[in-house]
């Protein structure tokens, strides 16, 4: 590795945790000037995470991070906040970049301070949908963004999904991209399906979504049916001139 490299693919398997601290002065010495860095792991990041936030605390000039799906904890995103050029948090897809620990992310509560991600577009991360709304409510949050990607743990009311669509409406304007995907798996949180259609997700929900309107992709995936008819679908796409995606 030298000084040249811009772009670094890791990929940590448990049996080289023992000299990760050797590893990662190496890299952060060796290629100061990555602007990509992509993480695969084999193992949770809880026994990671000391040597990761050593790393990317190291990496000034990062623009664009993938990682494995769990992996974007509060310490994490603390750190995150603070990279003057980080562009885009992306997630890896589950079969090429292994997955993580949901334990890791259950307890989402990131601590941002003033000036935090001043250059983020595009986002993704995995946690409790209160817990995202209450992210997107920090007065120091990002703002601004293009794309968000949101793996949310459990299945939650359709009152608390309109909750989070009302904040990425007023913080997100120019927003063209929304994923919202219930991560279906074997430690996912299946509660009992909602009986009563007035419990599911409506056009209401989706309401405060129409001020965005460069809105290309939107994309909500959730364990039950929605109670969407064919003319909510087509008052959606009406609002949103540039819709390409509507799932």
């Amino acid at each position: 590795m030298h000084s040249n490299i811009r772009t670094l693919s890791l990929y940590f398997r448990n049996n080289s945790i023992h000299s990760l601290p050797t590893y990662v002065d190496n890299i952060a010495l060796r290629v100061p000037h990555l602007t990509k860095l992509e993480v695969r792991a084999d193992v949770a990041m809880h026994e990671l995470q000391t040597d990761i936030l050593s790393l990317v605390s190291r990496i000034p000039e990062l623009r664009w991070l993938v990682v494995p799906m769990y992996f974007l904890t509060s310490l994490m995103m603390t750190e995150l906040a603070r990279l003057p050029c980080l562009e885009t948090i992306e997630l890896a897809q589950p079969t090429s970049g292994g997955t993580g620990n949901p334990i890791d992310v259950s307890d989402f509560h990131p601590n941002l301070i003033l000036g935090a991600f001043p250059s983020l577009r595009k986002l993704g991360f995995a946690a409790n949908l209160q817990h995202a709304v209450d992210f997107a409510a920090l007065p120091f949050g990002p703002r601004d963004l293009v794309s968000i990607n949101l793996r949310v743990l459990a299945v939650e009311t359709s009152q608390l999904l309109r909750q989070y669509f009302s904040r990425v409406s007023v913080l997100c304007k120019q927003l063209t991209e929304l994923h919202i995907d219930f991560v279906l798996g074997p430690e996912a949180h299946v509660g009992p399906m909602p009986s009563p259609v007035l419990t599911r997700p409506t056009f209401d929900t989706f309401e405060p979504l129409l001020s965005c309107r460069n809105i290309k992709v939107l994309e909500l995936r959730w364990d039950y049916q929605l109670d969407l008819h064919e003319d909510d679908m087509e008052a959606l796409a009406s609002s949103w001139p540039s819709i390409e995606v509507l799932l």
